[in-house]
C-alpha cells in the first residue's frame, strides 16, 4: 500500500491544483451588542432608571431589529458557505455575561438561522434556540476590555495622561468639561470620565427623549470628540502596541490561533464560524492590537470580520472587514504591512507583535518604572520622550528555490516602532560572519516601521554562515537580531523515494519523495538523473505543499521518467534543500540498487 501520509498529500493537492479561485474556508465574527439603554445617568439627568422599561444597559427593541438584520446579513454573505440550516458542528458562539451581549447574539441567530423544515418545532414561530455559550464576568479573559488586573497597564495609562497630546485636548475642552461638571451634578468630571455623560445623552437621543437646554448641537459634538478620545487613550494614544500586548492582543493572539490551526488540513474539521458578542471596547481592543482602528466609537451592531481563504495553489490568506454602516457593503480594512488579501504566514508574522508571549510577566512594574517592552530605550528619565519600544524582525525573505533559480538572496531586517521620531534616528547596519557589509543594501521607511532589505548573490550566501542586523541611536542599547545558517544542526528531513510496484509498471515510472520533519522549514526539492556515462541531469518533480501532522510537517514531490531509464538502471536522486540549509538531503532510488520503497495500490 502506498503511506497514508503520500496518499494524503497528493489527494490535497491535487485537490488545490484544481482550484480555480480562492475558497472561503473559515470565518470569525466579532461585533458590539446591538442599541440599549444607557449604562448610568448622571445625578441631574431628568431621565433616570425608571425611564426605560428594563432599567439601565439592556439591549432595547431597536437593538434587537439591528442584531436580526446584522443575522440576515450574514446569512446572505455567507450563503453557500453555511448550511440553510443550524448545525451545532458548524458554528460556535460566546458572549460575554452581560444581558445585552448575550440578547444580542439570541437575535442575530434568528436571523442568520431561521428554522425550515424539520428544525421547525412549533408552527408559524420562525424561531429557534441555539446555545450561546460564556463564562461569568469574573472570569472573563477574552471579550472584555480593558482588562483591570495588569499593574503595567495601570502605568501605561497614568504616563498616557503625561503625554503632550493627552494634555493639548484636555486643555482644548476644559471649557465643555467644566461646563458639564456644572451641569451634571457630578463631582469630579475629566476627559475619560465625559464618556458616561455623553452615552447617557446619545442613548436619551436615540429614543427620542428630550435633552436639557444646555446639550446644544455644538455640546453634544464636542462630547462626541471627547468621548471618541476616551477611547482612544485606553488602547492606544501612547505606547499603542505594549498596551495591545496587554489587552487586545490576547484576543488578537486567540483568533491567529483558530485562522492557523483552521489551515491545516482535517478531514474531521467541521467549524467554519465562530461568533463573537461582546462591546465596543472590546472591538477597539482588538482594532488597535490590529492597527486599524479608525478612532472613532464603533457604533450599535458593527461587525469586525476575519475570512480565511485557501487560495489555488493551497496556500492561506486572510481577508479583514469591518460593518460601521447597514446600509452599504463591510469596509475592506487593511493589516499594516500586508496586502488586503494578507497570507496568513504573513498575517501571523505582523501580528505576533502584539500577543503577549507571557502577559502576567508582561504586566508586571518593574521598580524602575521603565518600560518594558522586549527592546526598549534604557535612560535614567523613567517617562522619557523617546522611550516607545522598538522591535526587530530579520528574515530571510528568499525561498530556497528563488535563491537557487534566481541566483540571490534576499534578507530583510524590520525595525518597528510607536515613535515615529525614534524610528527615524535609528541607524541599522549590517554584519556578515563579524564583518561590515555596506553594498547591496536597501533602506525604506513607512509609518511605523523602518525596512532595510540585503541581497546577495547566491555563492554570497552559500559562503555566509551568520548574518547580523543592528539598529542604533544615540543614548540607546542596540538592538541585534542574528540570523544563523544551519550547517545539518540536528533538524535535518527524513527523505525517502517511493515506486509502484514493478507488476504495476508499464510506459512510465512515477516515483515520489516523502519527506518529513518535525518542524517546518522551507524546501526546495529537485530530481537528478545519472546513468553513470552522461552528465548528470536536473529537473523539478511536481512539489505540492507542506501538510501538517500530529508528528510534523511532510512535503511530497513527485517525478516521472520512461520506463526505459528505469530498466537500463538509472539513478534517481531526490535531493532536499531546507531551511536556510546548504547541504541538501538526498535519498536515491534506483531498479539496479532496489532501494526505493514499493508502494502497493
Amino acid at each position: 500500500m502506498v503511506p497514508a501520509a503520500v496518499l494524503f498529500l497528493l489527494t490535497i493537492s491535487s485537490v488545490c491544483g484544481e482550484a480555480a479561485a480562492r475558497k472561503l474556508v473559515y470565518v470569525t465574527v466579532l461585533f458590539r451588542h446591538g442599541d440599549r439603554s444607557p449604562v448610568k445617568a448622571y445625578p441631574t439627568d431628568p431621565h433616570q432608571e425608571s425611564s426605560w422599561p428594563q432599567g439601565f444597559g439592556q439591549l432595547s427593541q431597536m437593538g434587537m431589529q439591528e442584531q436580526f438584520g446584522l443575522g440576515q446579513f450574514l446569512r446572505k454573505r455567507y450563503k453557500g458557505f453555511l448550511n440553510d440550516f443550524y448545525d451545532r458542528h458548524e458554528i460556535y458562539i460566546r458572549s460575554t455575561d452581560q444581558d445585552r451581549t448575550l440578547m444580542s447574539a439570541e437575535a442575530n441567530l434568528a436571523g442568520l438561522y431561521p428554522p425550515t423544515g424539520h428544525q421547525v418545532f412549533k408552527e408559524n414561530l420562525m424561531w429557534q434556540p441555539i446555545p450561546v455559550h460564556t463564562v461569568s464576568q469574573s472570569e472573563e479573559r477574552l471579550l472584555s476590555f480593558p482588562l483591570g488586573d495588569c499593574p503595567r497597564y495601570e502605568q501605561l495609562m497614568n504616563e498616557t495622561k503625561r503625554t503632550e497630546e493627552f494634555i493639548n485636548v484636555t486643555n482644548t475642552y476644559q471649557d465643555i468639561i467644566d461646563l458639564v461638571k456644572k451641569k451634571t451634578g457630578l463631582n469630579e468630571i475629566n476627559v475619560e470620565s465625559v464618556l458616561s455623560v455623553y452615552d447617557a445623552l446619545f442613548c436619551e437621543s436615540r429614543h427620542n427623549m428630550s435633552a436639557p437646554d444646555w446639550v446644544t448641537p455644538d455640546v453634544m459634538e464636542k462630547l462626541r470628540v471627547l468621548n471618541d478620545f476616551s477611547i482612544q487613550v485606553k488602547f492606544g494614544v501612547y505606547k499603542q502596541q505594549e498596551k495591545s500586548r496587554l489587552q487586545g492582543g490576547i484576543l488578537l493572539g486567540e483568533i491567529v490561533k483558530n485562522l492557523s490551526k483552521m489551515s491545516a488540513p482535517d478531514q474531521n474539521q467541521r467549524l467554519k464560524m465562530i461568533m463573537l458578542s461582546a462591546h465596543d471596547t472590546t472591538v477597539v481592543a482588538l482594532q488597535a492590537s490590529l492597527n486599524v482602528f479608525n478612532g472613532i466609537e464603533p457604533p450599535f451592531a458593527s461587525c469586525q470580520i476575519f475570512e480565511l481563504y485557501r487560495n489555488n495553489d493551497c496556500s492561506f490568506s486572510v481577508s479583514m472587514f469591518y460593518r460601521n454602516d447597514s446600509t452599504v457593503e463591510p469596509y475592506p480594512l487593511q493589516l499594516p504591512g500586508c496586502s488586503l488579501d494578507c497570507p496568513l504566514d504573513e498575517f501571523m508574522r505582523i501580528t505576533k507583535f502584539s500577543i503577549p508571549e507571557d502577559r502576567d510577566k508582561e504586566c508586571q512594574v518593574h521598580s524602575e518604572g521603565r518600560d518594558k517592552a522586549p527592546f526598549s530605550t534604557p535612560t535614567e528619565d523613567p517617562m522619557p520622550p523617546q522611550g516607545a519600544a522598538v522591535s526587530m524582525e530579520l528574515n530571510q525573505v528568499s525561498s530556497i528555490k528563488e535563491i537557487f533559480n534566481y541566483n540571490q538572496a534576499v534578507l530583510k531586517c524590520t525595525i518597528t516602532g510607536q515613535d515615529q521620531n525614534v524610528l527615524n534616528q535609528i541607524q541599522i547596519t549590517w554584519q556578515i560572519d563579524g564583518s561590515p557589509v555596506t553594498n547591496y543594501i536597501q533602506t525604506t521607511q513607512s509609518a511605523g516601521s523602518r525596512v532595510s532589505t540585503m541581497t546577495l548573490t547566491r555563492d554570497e550566501w552559500m559562503r555566509s554562515r551568520e548574518v547580523r542586523c543592528s539598529a542604533k541611536k544615540d543614548g540607546m542599547t542596540p538592538v541585534i537580531q542574528i540570523l544563523t545558517f544551519c550547517e545539518r544542526d540536528g533538524n535535518n528531513p527524513e527523505v525517502t523515494v517511493h515506486v509502484l510496484q514493478e507488476e504495476d509498471i508499464k510506459n512510465e515510472v512515477t516515483l515520489v519523495c516523502l519527506v518529513f520533519n518535525p518542524v517546518q522549514q522551507d524546501y526546495y526539492i529537485t530530481w537528478l538523473e545519472e546513468d553513470g556515462n552522461k552528465p548528470s541531469y536536473y529537473a523539478e518533480g511536481i512539489n505540492f505543499t507542506p501538510v501538517k501532522s500530529q508528528q510534523g510537517y511532510s512535503v511530497a514531490s513527485v517525478y516521472t521518467t520512461t520506463k526505459d531509464k528505469w530498466d537500463k538502471s538509472y539513478t534517481f536522486s531526490c535531493q532536499t534543500f531546507s531551511g536556510s540549509c546548504k547541504n541538501p538531503t538526498i535519498s536515491t532510488a534506483s531498479k539496479a540498487q532496489n532501494n526505493a520503497v514499493e508502494c502497493e495500490i
